[in-house]
């Protein structure tokens, strides 16, 4: 799962920052991921050991409903949006 959303994502990002930050945004991404791999195995062991497995279940529904949501929202390059900002009407 995370495998197909990570190029989607970093699309997303590198579309809605200015072209001298992308540097710096994907070194941010590529970070968080890295982190999310470590803690995310050991974090959900935790969780399915201390609590109802159930809660779990509802618990990541709730997120993915805002997940599924939110991808139907519209993002513009922001290069984009300044060009259309400065342009005389």
């Amino acid at each position: 799962m995370v495998a197909c959303s990570r190029g989607l994502l970093i699309s997303k990002i590198t579309q809605t920052v200015k072209p001298n930050e992308m540097g710096k945004i994907n070194g941010y991404t590529t970070t968080l991921d890295s982190l999310a791999q470590i803690a995310g195995p050991i974090t959900g062991a935790l969780i399915l050991t201390v609590y109802d497995p159930s809660w779990l279940g509802v618990c990541l529904g709730l997120i993915a409903v805002v997940a599924f949501i939110m991808f139907f929202k519209k993002i513009s390059p922001i290069h984009l949006k300044e060009k259309m900002e400065h342009k005389p009407i």
